[in-house]
Parts: C-alpha cells; sequence; structure tokens
C-alpha cells in the first residue's frame, strides 16, 4: 500500500515538473518575442526619424 501511495506521489511530483517545465518554456518563447517586437520597433523608429530628418533638410533647402 505503501508503495503504491509512494509511486502515485512521484507521478505527481513528474506531471507537476513537467507542467512547470512547459509553462517556463513558454514564458521564454515570449519573451524571446517581446524582445525581438521591441528590437524591430527601434530599428522602424529610427528608420522614419531619419526620414524625417532628410525631409526636414530637403524642405529647409
Amino acid at each position: 500500500m505503501t508503495e503504491e501511495f509512494d509511486d502515485a506521489t512521484e507521478a505527481e511530483d513528474l506531471r507537476s515538473e513537467i507542467a512547470r517545465s512547459r509553462k517556463a518554456e513558454r514564458v521564454g518563447w515570449v519573451a524571446i518575442a517581446a524582445v525581438v517586437t521591441l528590437a524591430a520597433v527601434v530599428v522602424l523608429a529610427i528608420i522614419a526619424g531619419v526620414l524625417l530628418f532628410s525631409i526636414a533638410a530637403v524642405s529647409v533647402n
């Protein structure tokens, strides 16, 4: 009886460890996606700034 209980407890521990691992993996992918999105926004903002500066420079001349 004790052996069955230990097996059940071990199986439950294993299941919760797998769930934690999957959750951590999802959080990791979300963090990577957030960083890539932020980098894309920064690059687009730099391009927009350069274009606006170029248009302003041409307008002044």
